[in-house]
């Protein structure tokens, strides 16, 4: 269970799950598209995360008696997520991502500034409409790497198929934690909500490179820790 909430916590900073969900709160009727994003990736992740569960179950992936599978996975995962903290805390990254803008920027400047466009969640998001946000979430929220090896504990576990249902849901709740708090702040307490909700969405956009490498080094090496401990 120890894995399961540390990788669910990784998982709820997934930058295109918080960047989605920091610009919801910029919206006038957050509320809506709130509830419509988490129903949609809510039953999209549960039902993908279920059946992948399944394939893993079926294919004997893990557990048997090779029980260095599951160890190296962690340690792979773990290598992983240490290499994207280490380039983010560093800077190692920013050459790629000022790239990847400069390629943008001069595919805008060879269209007619007229046709210039913001990226396409942006423009579904700010349509303001709950179906394109649900969709969005049904879109979006396909099993990330923390998910995947999650569902590979929960299989390697062997538990009955409602243990591992619960399970999934327990992963799911807490991955889409910083949605389900905002949400319930706004419907509780709406008047209140709205003025922290602004002060959370400017304190994440000004530390979300520190959030990224301080999720992935914990989460890494605790990864690598747990699956050294397998393999030795």
């Amino acid at each position: 269970m120890e894995n399961l909430i540390v990788l669910a916590l990784a998982a709820a900073f997934y930058p295109t799950l918080l960047a989605v969900v920091i610009l919801i709160l910029t919206r006038p009727q957050p509320v809506k598209l709130l509830a419509a994003f988490l129903i949609g990736g809510m039953v999209t992740s549960i039902t993908v995360g279920f059946i992948v569960l399944q394939l893993i179950d079926s294919s004997g992936a893990v557990g048997g008696s090779d029980h260095n599978v599951s160890p190296a996975i962690d340690l792979i995962v773990g290598l992983l997520s240490l290499g994207i903290a280490f380039a983010v805390a560093t800077g190692r990254d920013k050459p790629l991502v000022e790239r990847r803008a400069a390629r943008k920027a001069a595919k805008q400047a060879d269209r007619d500034p007229a046709d210039a466009r913001d990226p396409w969640t942006t423009r579904v998001l700010t349509r303001d409409s709950a179906k394109l946000a649900l969709a969005l979430g049904v879109v979006l929220d396909l099993p990330s790497v923390w998910y995947l090896a999650a569902l590979k504990d929960i299989a390697e576990a062997d538990h009955s198929t409602g243990t591992e249902l619960v399970q999934i849901l327990i992963f799911n709740l807490i991955m889409f934690a910083l949605i389900e708090i905002p949400l319930v702040c706004y419907l509780l307490f709406p008047e209140r909500a709205a003025a922290a909700v602004a002060r959370f969405d400017a304190w994440t956009r000004s530390h979300m490179r520190q959030i990224g490498a301080t999720v992935a080094a914990v989460v890494g090496v605790y990864l690598v820790a747990n699956g050294l401990a397998g393999l030795l």
